[in-house]
């Protein structure tokens, strides 16, 4: 996998999703074993761990196939395989417009700064924050006055600088994979209250684990977006703060573009109009996320209790079934984007089920889609197991790029050479354009 062409973070080489290739690799964990533990009805820690793991990468990939921003890039990467295998010059914007899209999307890489990576102490050493702007740099390496940037910064209670981080593209992501994991370990914790000890001692260890992740300055991309609901809106609770920020960042993943120029500017961002302004004009998901939630901030505070109805009525959005049908248009509209090729018929299966994966955890993220699920449709991501070794010297690459061709189906190790070949020549192809 060529890291510098990922749209998904990847902070840990125990697991990782490759957006482009849209396969995960868990070197960590052996493929026999792991399974078998995935089948146990007794819950163990490593099995915990496993699952915890497991479903964290794969929302990555039901994100990228089950949202209309998903569903876009995955269109755009395979239409820009196919312009290249079609060997139509013609076409060939779609490689640049796709690398393009991988360099400004993996810019919370050089925005995302920690300052002090002293671990999280207690909640009498609970962090601050604020909210600020900048420029961000162009191709020509200039900071552009029209381009701007919208930052969480993190102090401890001295005022001393934690970390800085942009809400991006990057953390709406994590926000979903690090709520799944929420979901599931509460669910566990469920089965545990049989037995009443037990039961409270892994309670503790729960409640301990999501303030040690949410508190860790490294990992600001990930807790960012929950940060934020919890310092706006006024709530103390982890796990409702993961869950509100979770809706909101699926939808924003699939918000219509119409509905940017609808929404208010609250208040909060008077100091800064003109920026306030622009970040609209170029649809800023960051910003719109922060917006809906000053938004709602007095609607929250006066009831006292969340409702996703009233979070989009403060925002003059309109209601969760009209945004659904909204949505599902507008992710429809997409399949005349597809361009014929090689791997269309490979294209059109991950839309069509990404489709039926949308109509059922829904724009918001309301139904938390797993893995027994996604094998009851026959519908997920190869798997690189630690214990698989890729013999990719015996493959035979006329061989592959007959099977791609001829729609003939790829094993994992073939697709793997393929991906890593056609990474290679987009990246060939950048360098010429000067990207």
């Amino acid at each position: 996998m060529n890291e510098k062409y990922e749209i998904f973070p990847n902070i840990s080489s125990v697991a990782y999703y490759s957006s482009f290739g849209q396969y995960i690799c868990l070197s960590k964990y052996n493929e026999k074993e792991s399974l078998d533990k995935l089948r146990s009805v007794s819950k163990d820690d490593f099995t915990i761990e496993l699952l915890s793991t497991l479903n964290h990468e794969l929302q990555h990939w039901i994100d990228h196939t089950s949202t209309v921003w998903g569903l876009e890039n995955t269109i755009k990467i395979y239409n820009a395989i196919n312009s290249k295998l079609n060997n139509k010059e013609s076409d060939f914007w779609r490689i640049a417009s796709l690398m393009k899209d991988y360099k400004q999307s993996s810019y919370s890489e050089y925005y995302h700064v920690v300052h002090n990576k002293t671990p999280f102490s207690g909640l009498e050493n609970r962090w601050s924050w604020n909210i600020s702007m900048g420029l961000k740099f162009d191709h020509d390496g200039c900071v552009h006055p029209n381009n701007p940037i919208i930052f969480v910064r993190f102090n401890d209670k001295k005022g001393e600088p934690i970390s800085r981080t942009p809400i991006s593209i990057h953390s709406f992501l994590e926000t979903n994979s690090m709520y799944k994991e929420l979901v599931l370990k509460a669910k566990i914790l469920q089965t545990k209250k049989n037995d009443i000890v037990e039961y409270h001692i892994k309670q503790k260890e729960f409640l301990k684990d999501n303030l040690r992740w949410i508190y860790n300055p490294e990992l600001t991309v990930y807790s960012v977006n929950s940060h934020a609901v919890s310092n706006i809106l006024g709530i103390s609770d982890i796990s409702l703060s993961m869950e509100i920020a979770s809706q909101l960042s699926t939808f924003i993943l699939n918000m219509p573009p119409d509905f940017y120029d609808k929404i208010p500017i609250n208040k909060y961002f008077n100091s800064f109009k003109e920026r306030a302004l622009l970040f609209v004009s170029q649809k800023d998901k960051g910003f719109i996320f922060l917006n809906i939630l000053y938004n709602y901030k007095d609607s929250f505070t006066r009831i006292g209790k969340f409702d996703l109805e009233n979070l989009l009525k403060d925002s003059g959005l309109p209601t969760t079934l009209e945004i659904e049908t909204l949505v599902k248009i507008n992710a429809e509209k997409l399949y005349s984007q597809i361009i014929n090729g090689p791997l269309r018929n490979k294209l059109e299966i991950i839309y069509h089920n990404g489709i039926r994966l949308l109509e059922k955890r829904g724009s918001f993220n309301q139904n938390v889609v797993d893995f027994e699920y996604l094998q009851s449709i026959n519908f997920y991501p190869f798997i690189l197991w630690g214990d698989k070794f890729l013999d990719l010297d015996s493959i035979d690459n006329d061989l592959v790029m007959h099977k791609i061709r001829n729609q003939i189906d790829l094993n994992f190790e073939e697709w793997y050479i393929f991906e890593e070949y056609i990474l290679k020549q987009f990246g060939i192809f950048s360098n010429i354009c000067g990207i």
